[in-house]
């Protein structure tokens, strides 16, 4: 019963943290490429990050907080080895929309 029990809660944890399944059979030869490819992808957010940051109409440097978390979190949580997450021009928009109606009412924040 015991082991019955482990084996489903390994089976969600791989389900949910798809990390715990793949990384143990990740390849020592795919480090390099993908340590390329994490450089070029950097370089492409981080000024884009910025720029959507001035269309929220907030400070560039903030735009460079949504880096990070997205990635980290997409590499536990997400399942797809090719996919880029990070941020987007709707949501800088949707921001800028929030974030100009609170302007907008005369609130000090």
């Amino acid at each position: 019963m015991r082991e019955r029990n482990n084996g489903r809660k390994a089976s969600v944890l791989r389900r949910y943290v798809p990390i715990v399944a793949w990384l143990p059979h990740y390849r020592r030869s795919w480090l390099r490429p993908d340590l390329f490819a994490g450089l070029t992808l950097w370089a492409v957010l981080v000024p884009e990050a910025m720029a959507y940051a001035g269309i929220a109409g907030v400070d560039p440097v903030i735009g460079l907080y949504t880096v990070p978390l997205p990635l980290l979190a997409y590499a536990v949580f997400g399942s797809s080895r090719i996919m880029v997450v990070g941020p987007d021009s709707a949501t800088a928009l949707l921001s800028a929309a929030t974030i100009g109606s609170l302007a907008a009412s005369g609130t000090a924040d």
